[in-house]
């Protein structure tokens, strides 16, 4: 899933597909589209004429912010400046009270999106009240509420952001 900001500020999303990636790749067209004007410049001028494969690509207008594929890792609840600070700092502790992982995504009948991230360390399904409370779990419903910072986890356990 790419997600975008539209000319009116709006989250957009724009998932995609094990299918539509390969029909992408197959078009010479990126999986996730970082600059959506120059791509569809270029879908335009290659003279591609794959519809269906058009109609799921981001509108030209659109400002790409970052994507979300599960396992991915966020931090939530440090603002830009303190997940920098505890990386500088190596304060490892006080980024893996805040890392989760990406569960899982789901587009609900209604168009809204619903984003499971599940606590790094957490590893039972519980998904009651309690364990909300004690923070194992985070289900993001909209797009605008999304304030996560994704960050990458190298195979030694040191912590990236991803600007």
């Amino acid at each position: 899933m790419a997600v975008y900001r539209d000319e009116n500020g709006k989250m957009q999303e724009n998932t995609v597909s094990f299918w539509e990636a390969v029909k992408r790749r197959k078009a010479k067209l990126p999986v996730i589209v970082k600059e959506p004007a120059a791509m569809w410049d270029l879908v335009i001028n290659s003279g591609l004429e794959d519809q269906e494969l058009m109609k799921g690509l981001p509108q030209p207008n659109w400002v790409y912010q970052t994507s979300l594929q599960q396992n991915e890792m966020f931090v939530f609840g440090l603002t830009e400046d303190e997940l920098n600070q505890a990386i500088q700092t190596n304060n490892h502790a006080l980024i893996s009270k805040h890392l989760y992982r990406t569960q899982k995504m789901s587009k609900k009948s209604s168009g809204a999106i619903d984003l499971w991230f599940r606590h790094h360390l957490e590893t039972k399904l519980d998904d009651s009240a309690t364990s909300k409370e004690l923070k194992k779990f985070i289900n993001v419903a909209s797009l605008g509420a999304m304030n996560g910072l994704k960050v990458k986890v190298d195979n030694i356990g040191s912590v990236m952001k991803i600007s």
